[in-house]
């Protein structure tokens, strides 16, 4: 993921989570969502939409991102 965000072959022209729902404490927090994302890669388009659900923890007041899992909506 990280690759593909400074990859000038990657190009986005959608990047919108939506149906997003938090739950957790204060030092832990589950995100569930849809995220729509479409552009090319080297040139071939594409267009996905994709459930995400992201796990993340607060420490000493700055949330990090512990896991992210990403499926294809069918």
């Amino acid at each position: 993921m990280l690759h593909d965000v400074g990859n000038a072959d990657v190009v986005l022209t959608a990047n919108e989570t939506h149906d997003v729902d938090v739950i957790g404490d204060a030092h832990t927090a589950v995100l569930t969502a849809k995220l729509h994302q479409a552009g090319s890669v080297g040139g071939k388009a594409f267009d996905a939409e994709l459930f995400v659900t992201d796990t993340w923890s607060c420490d000493g007041g700055r949330w990090r991102l512990l896991a992210g899992h990403a499926s294809p909506v069918k």
